[in-house]
């Protein structure tokens, strides 16, 4: 059966001026909180930043190759959601596919 259906599969690949994007990401992004010099049990301020996996991937294309990418994730509908669309939208990352 499985050489039966070799024949049946296509790749079609688009030209890259029919492309929004050069690379497209998916899934979600992570906050870390760095309490710096002290212990994260005595510590009362943390540095934050955003990251994970397939974020960074998407940014280190853009940074790096200046390829257009973006990132498909849902951000929650609250300030700290607000503040990573606001770092993706810095990071020059698309967040917006509609």
């Amino acid at each position: 059966m499985a050489g039966s259906l070799r024949g049946e599969m296509a790749l079609s690949i688009k030209k890259k001026d029919a492309c929004r994007w050069d690379f497209v990401s998916l899934g979600e992004v992570m906050l870390r909180f760095d309490p710096g010099d002290y212990r994260i049990w005595t510590t009362r301020h943390f540095e934050v930043s955003e990251g994970g996996g397939e974020y960074n991937v998407a940014r280190g294309l853009k940074r790096c190759f200046g390829l257009e990418t973006a990132i498909v994730t849902s951000f929650a509908k609250n300030p700290v959601g607000l503040l990573l669309q606001a770092q993706a939208r810095s990071n020059r990352l698309g967040n917006d596919l509609r």
